[in-house]
Formats: C-alpha cells, sequence, structure tokens
C-alpha cells in the first residue's frame, strides 16, 4: 500500500490502526515481526503492533497509543513523548515508532530512540521527530519523507522524521 492510500485510510476509514499499520509495515519491510501486546500504561491505551530488526541490528518497535484527550499539533508533545519514553524505558528496543491518536482520528506520529554513551541512555529530543497528521491539515510532507524511506537502517528512518 502506498503511503497516501495508508494515510487517507488512517484518518477517514474508521479501521482499526493496529492493523493498518501491520499492513503498511510488513509491506514497507519483510523484516516487520506483526505482535499483538498491550502494555499496561496509566494515561492512555497502548498496543504494541510490531517489531522491526535492521540491517544495522536496530532494533525499532510500533506502538498505537490512543489518547484519551483531544490531540491538536500543538497539545502535550511533551507528555506524550514521557510516555513514549517511559514504554521504550521498559522494552529491549534502540527506538519506538509511536502513532498516538485520539476519538477525532487526529495522529501523532513520534521517532523516539536511544543514545549510548557507554553503558548511559540518552532518548531522543520530543520536539523533533515527530508529524501531525489530521483530516483538516495537508500531510504532503510526511507523505514524502515515508516514501522516500527504504525502513533498512535506522539512520534512514532518523533521516526521514528529521524535517
Amino acid at each position: 500500500m502506498k503511503t497516501e492510500e495508508f494515510v487517507n485510510r488512517l484518518l477517514y476509514s474508521g479501521e482499526s490502526v493496529r492493523e493498518l499499520l501491520t499492513q503498511y509495515f510488513q509491506e514497507r519491510n519483510p523484516n516487520f515481526y506483526p505482535e499483538e501486546v498491550n502494555i499496561d500504561d496509566e494515561q492512555s491505551s497502548v498496543s504494541k503492533v510490531g517489531t522491526l530488526t535492521l540491517e544495522d541490528n536496530a532494533v525499532v518497535h510500533f506502538y498505537c497509543v490512543q489518547l484519551n484527550e483531544i490531540l491538536s499539533e500543538r497539545t502535550s508533545k511533551k507528555r506524550q513523548y514521557e510516555i513514549a519514553k517511559r514504554i521504550l524505558s521498559r522494552e529491549f528496543a534502540d527506538a519506538g515508532i509511536f502513532f498516538f491518536y485520539d476519538d477525532n482520528r487526529n495522529f501523532r506520529i513520534s521517532l523516539v530512540y536511544k543514545e549510548y554513551y557507554g553503558v548511559r541512555e540518552k532518548y531522543s529530543h520530543y520536539k523533533r521527530f515527530t508529524f501531525f497528521l489530521s483530516k483538516d491539515k495537508p500531510y504532503k510532507t510526511f507523505v514524502l519523507q515515508m516514501e522516500k524511506n527504504n525502513w533498512r537502517k535506522l539512520s534512514d528512518i532518523k533521516k526521514a522524521f528529521s524535517v
């Protein structure tokens, strides 16, 4: 499925977010391993959708996170980042791609990754590596960046999210 079709189905179809994510990422990289794992979080409904092991041996987990609040371009970016960081800290993964969404099917898609300094870990900054998708906003940049991405290395994914 092309990225534009994926986005249209995410925003307008009412289909399961988890199923759309699984289908899209399986087609993007054959190493995507779908999973259905519900994760306990007191602030939102979190599901692990799958895992992708990349050519550089980085492990990326994919999550859909249904929020209990209205999502807008400016709301709660820091709070959502903290949710992502908390989840990622409990998982054996180098990065996570989080699809935060609300009941109106507004989406914030965020890449959160770990940088290693010896035995210490530092997380990417919350103001970067994120896209906002909404029915009333254009999403051309997201489509172009995802279509260019070959989903082979973590550096490629970082580049796609770095706009």
